[in-house]
C-alpha cells in the first residue's frame, strides 16, 4: 500500500509495497510513482484519469520494480481527503505475473485441447464420423487405442471402400 499526493508524492509505502517494489520505503518515497508506475503507458494513463474523475479505479496495469524488472500489477486506488483536507490516494497493488502466466498457459492448452477433439493427432483428419461423407449406418467404425481404424460389426471389407486411403493410413 503506498499512500500518495496529486503530484505523484509518495507520502508512505507499507512492508509489502517495499517487498514487491525490492526498494526500501525512503527509497520509494524519495523516487517517486513515476519510477515504477510507467506513466507513459496508456493503461496507467487511462487509470489515473478514471481515478480523476470517480475517486477511484481498479486495473491490471504494468509496473516497474527498483531494479528495472517489469512485472503486472493488479492495481487499486482511491482518493481521499486528509484531516487536513488535501486530497490523498491510496494505492494498493500486488504482483499477478504468475497468475497472468498461468492464464496464457490455461488458454493454450485449452486451445490444443479443442484442436485435438477436432483433428486426429496422426492424420490430421477431422475427428467423428459426421466428418466422413456417405459412410453407410451400417458400417459404424470404432477407434482402437493405438488409432487403428475397425468396423464396430466385424467386417472390414466394407471400410476399404469407403474410407480407401485414411484406412491404409491408419
Amino acid at each position: 500500500v503506498l499512500l500518495t499526493a496529486p503530484d505523484n508524492t509518495i507520502l508512505a509505502a507499507n512492508a509489502s509495497a517495499c517487498e514487491v517494489l525490492r526498494l526500501t520505503e525512503s527509497e520509494i518515497c524519495r523516487q517517486g510513482q513515476g519510477t515504477f508506475t510507467l506513466q507513459g503507458d496508456r493503461r496507467w494513463q487511462r487509470a489515473l484519469a478514471e481515478r480523476s474523475r470517480t475517486g477511484h479505479v481498479r486495473a491490471v496495469l504494468p509496473m516497474r520494480r527498483g531494479n528495472g524488472d517489469r512485472f503486472s500489477a493488479d492495481v487499486s486506488s482511491m482518493m481521499f481527503a486528509a484531516t487536513d483536507g488535501s486530497p490523498r490516494a491510496f494505492v494498493m497493488f500486488r504482483d499477478v505475473t504468475i497468475e497472468d502466466e498461468l492464464r496464457n498457459e490455461l488458454a493454450q492448452a485449452t486451445e490444443e485441447l479443442q484442436r485435438l477433439a477436432l483433428e486426429d493427432d496422426l492424420t490430421g483428419l477431422p475427428v467423428g464420423l459426421h466428418d466422413v461423407p456417405a459412410l453407410p449406418l451400417d458400417l459404424v467404425v470404432g477407434v482402437h487405442a493405438r488409432r487403428r481404424v475397425q468396423p464396430l460389426d466385424g467386417q472390414s471389407g466394407g471400410l476399404h471402400r469407403h474410407l480407401g486411403p485414411f484406412h491404409a493410413r491408419c
